[in-house]
C-alpha cells in the first residue's frame, strides 16, 4: 500500500487550482496503472473520475454527502451539479450512503439509477467499537458531542439548549470533541468559563469518551451517514440527532435514541428532557437495542462486501 499525500482545497472554487488538481490526479492514476479507481468526497470524485475515464480506468464513486451547496438553489449548486454530471456519468458505480441523496442525484440527472447503490454509510467496526457497560449516573448525566463545531452540525442550536438545560438541571455535563472553527471560538471559551461544557478539541480516540458517557447529540442539518451515531450505538450508547438524510436512518426512533426536528431549538430541548427523564433501565435498554441494530444493518463487512460485488463486476 501506497500513501502519497495530495494537497486539497476541501471548499475552494479557484478553477485554476481545481485543473491542477486534476493533472495531478491524472498523474498518478497514470504512474499508479491501477485495475480500478476508487473515489470519495467532492473534489476526488468529480476531478478523480474525469482523471480516470481519461485515462479509460474504470471507477468508483462514494458520494459521502450533499455538503453546504446543495442546500439551497444559488449558483454554487448550479455549477456543482453542471460538474458532478461532467465526470459521474463516467464512473462503473456510484454509491450513496443513504437514500435521499441518491435520489437527488438521479432527479437531478446527474447519475443514472441504475448505476446507483445505496450503502449503510461507511459502516462501523462493531469489533473495535464494541459494546461497553453503561455508566452510572449517581453524579452526573454525561452528554457528548463529536464532530466538527460548525452551524451546520446544529451548534446554535445545540448551545442554546445547553444554557436552557444549566437552568433546569444541575446534574449535566456537556463535553465537546472535534475542531471549532473561527468564529465559534469565542462562544465556545465562553461556555466553558461558564463551566457549562468541557471542550476537548481533537481526540484521535473517541472511543474512551464515548463510554463515559450516557448520550450523544448531534443535532446536524445534513450528512452523508454520520458516523459518529453508528460508532456510539455501537458502543451501547443512545443518541440525538435531526430528522434529516444521514441521521434518521442510523437509529429507532424512541428505540434506540430521539429524533427532533432540524434547526428547532424547541425540539431538541424536549427530546433531550425526553432523555434525561428516562428511567435508569431503559437508557441501558435503549443503548443495547442500539448495540444490535448496528450489528445487524450497520458493520462494516456488510458495506466491504457490496464493494467487492461491484468490483468483481469490472474485473
Amino acid at each position: 500500500m501506497r500513501d502519497i499525500p495530495t494537497p486539497i482545497e476541501r471548499r475552494g472554487t479557484n478553477p485554476v487550482k481545481d485543473f491542477k488538481l486534476f493533472l495531478v490526479y491524472k498523474k498518478i492514476i497514470k504512474d499508479i496503472s491501477p485495475d480500478v479507481v476508487f473515489t470519495y468526497t467532492v473534489k476526488p470524485n468529480i476531478y478523480g473520475i474525469k482523471a480516470a475515464s481519461e485515462l479509460k480506468v474504470p471507477s468508483i464513486a462514494t458520494v459521502t454527502g450533499l455538503g453546504s451547496a446543495f442546500q439551497g438553489e444559488g449558483f454554487g449548486k448550479k455549477i456543482l451539479v453542471l460538474l458532478y454530471r461532467w465526470a459521474l456519468h463516467n464512473a462503473s458505480k456510484v454509491f450513496f450512503q443513504n437514500r435521499s441523496d441518491r435520489d437527488t442525484f438521479v432527479d437531478l440527472r446527474i447519475v443514472d439509477k441504475k448505476k446507483s447503490l445505496v450503502a449503510p454509510g461507511s459502516g462501523v467496526n462493531t469489533d473495535d467499537f464494541s459494546y461497553k457497560e453503561y455508566p452510572n449516573e449517581d453524579n452526573s448525566l454525561n452528554f457528548l458531542f463529536v464532530g466538527r463545531i460548525m452551524k451546520e452540525k446544529g451548534i446554535d442550536e445545540l448551545f442554546e439548549v445547553i444554557e436552557k438545560l444549566n437552568e433546569n438541571y444541575n446534574n449535566l455535563k456537556f463535553k465537546f470533541i472535534g475542531w471549532y472553527e473561527d468564529n465559534y471560538k469565542d462562544r465556545v471559551e465562553q461556555l466553558v468559563k461558564k463551566g457549562y461544557i468541557t471542550y476537548e478539541g481533537f481526540q484521535p480516540d473517541v472511543r474512551p469518551f464515548i463510554e463515559k458517557c450516557h448520550c450523544l447529540v448531534i443535532p446536524s442539518y445534513h450528512e452523508g451517514m454520520n458516523n459518529s451515531l453508528l460508532e456510539a450505538q455501537a458502543m451501547g450508547r443512545p443518541v440525538i440527532t435531526t430528522n434529516v438524510p444521514g441521521c434518521k436512518e442510523t437509529l429507532i426512533d424512541g428505540e434506540t435514541g430521539f429524533l427532533c426536528e432540524v434547526k428547532s431549538v424547541e425540539s431538541l430541548y424536549n427530546r433531550m428532557v425526553d432523555f434525561i427523564s428516562l428511567p435508569y433501565e431503559e437508557k441501558i435498554n435503549m443503548g443495547k437495542r442500539g448495540r444490535r441494530l448496528m450489528v445487524m444493518k450497520f458493520r462494516k463487512e456488510i458495506v466491504v462486501d457490496m464493494y467487492l460485488e461491484e468490483l468483481m463486476k469490472i474485473s
